[in-house]
């Protein structure tokens, strides 16, 4: 039934739906924002839809002190906005409705709508079978038609040593290969009662793992490459003895595998990944640590309400959701903000182990909590809220009542 499968798609568009969007137009050599506005307004029906079943149901089944501490967070947050661009009228760098639509429409909505949405096995094996082939073909078309090569303001051809596409910056695309790797590896390592599993599909998932490192390593940013290894020990830490022995043969093969794709690249493509991620970066360290510098003075001027939406003077964001939270919201709102992030970062390992058929969702979450360390501002990290309401719903999920009905086995990856 359709409405049995709004939740998988809701969640498939919202995880992997652009960086497909990205890549098709790439492959079809057309770029139009009115395809991303189109795709937001798919996912924000489809939320609106699952909160409406959600109320009417009337569950009462949630983590409550987590959905109040999140809550508050968000009020505070959503006040600065209303302070900043019609108050205050702060000099930002973009246009005011953009803010509201970021952040309710492209990250509070969708959060909400995750949280409320409580799976079962078969939903969830569906949802990560549709998603999954959703970032599959997204990264097969990011390989084919991504390039390192960018249209100058003189009209000329630039390599830029990172792998992009037009609508997808290379942190963004790194982040796509770190996900259907890790996606793969996990499959790769459980066993679900409700599939089964089959030469073809586990040479699939091979191919997911090595696509997905191909994506990583040619995008050249750091921040995807330290997620996929803080991903990695996450597995690893979640695994019992027998399987963290294959994890770090898996590691050690991989890590092996990337000295010869690295060469390969750089005499490719002229993408040097020795050069960005082991020689450092002065100019992009010393942005980096100006930005924090002056968020803390920002933040230091008005410690209890916060001091602005972006940073002063410079009107841009921290590169880092903690920063930002207490520069936005101020002591109070920085507070909230890491009491719910530790509570669900500590939470997640305990989900990964005793809710196994769900341990993408966790996996997903960790990713983007690492991520959200490097770069990304509270209203545009639709990845992060998306994979913290998932985790809440993962929460709610009863597996004993599931996994002991009879659920029929399907043949699928």
């Amino acid at each position: 039934m359709v409405g049995n499968r709004i939740p998988v798609y809701f969640v498939g568009l919202s995880v992997a739906g652009y960086s497909l969007l990205a890549a098709g137009a790439a492959a079809l050599d057309y770029s139009d924002s009115l395809l991303s506005v189109v795709l937001r307004s798919v996912i924000v029906l489809l939320a609106a839809i699952l909160l409406v079943r959600a109320v009417k149901r009337r569950n009462a089944n949630v983590v409550a002190v987590l959905m109040i501490a999140i809550g508050l967070f968000w009020v505070l947050y959503f006040l600065r906005i209303i302070y900043s661009t019609l108050l205050s009228l702060e000099p930002l760098s973009r246009p005011s409705e953009e803010y509201y639509i970021w952040a309710f429409g492209a990250c509070f909505l969708p959060m909400l709508a995750a949280a409320r949405t409580v799976p079962n096995a078969s939903s969830l094996t569906s949802t990560f079978r549709f998603t999954y082939g959703l970032l599959f073909l997204a990264v097969v078309l990011a390989v084919a038609f991504g390039s390192s090569m960018v249209v100058t303001q003189a009209s000329d051809l630039e390599n830029t040593g990172r792998l992009r596409l037009e609508m997808l910056n290379p942190i963004s695309l790194g982040h796509l290969g770190v996900t259907l790797a890790v996606f793969s590896v996990w499959r790769l390592m459980h066993k679900d009662e409700c599939v089964q599993r089959t030469w073809r599909g586990n040479l699939l998932l091979v191919m997911g793992v090595l696509l997905g490192l191909y994506i990583m390593v040619a995008a050249n940013s750091r921040g995807p490459i330290i997620a996929a290894c803080c991903c990695f020990l996450f597995i690893i830490a979640g695994s019992n003895f027998r399987r963290r022995s294959l994890m770090l043969l898996i590691g050690v093969c991989i890590v092996i595998l990337l000295f010869p794709l690295a060469t390969y690249l750089e005499q490719t493509l002229g993408i040097s990944v020795y050069d960005r991620l082991f020689s450092a970066d002065v100019a992009s360290d010393s942005s980096r640590q100006l930005l924090y510098e002056v968020a803390f003075q920002n933040f230091s001027m008005s410690p209890f309400t916060g001091a602005g939406l972006e940073v002063r003077d410079l009107q841009t964001y921290p590169h880092n959701l903690i920063v930002e939270a207490f520069m936005t919201t101020g002591i109070f709102g920085g507070l909230l903000f890491i009491f719910f992030v530790g509570i669900l970062a500590l939470s997640a390992l305990k989900l990964y182990k005793k809710k196994p058929e769900g341990g993408w969702i966790p996996l997903l979450f960790a990713q983007y909590l690492v991520a959200s360390q490097f770069s990304g501002a509270i209203y545009s990290s639709t990845y992060f809220w998306l994979a913290i309401g998932l985790l809440i719903g993962l929460r709610r999920y009863k597996r004993d009542e599931v996994i002991g009905s009879a659920v029929p086995q399907t043949r699928a990856t």
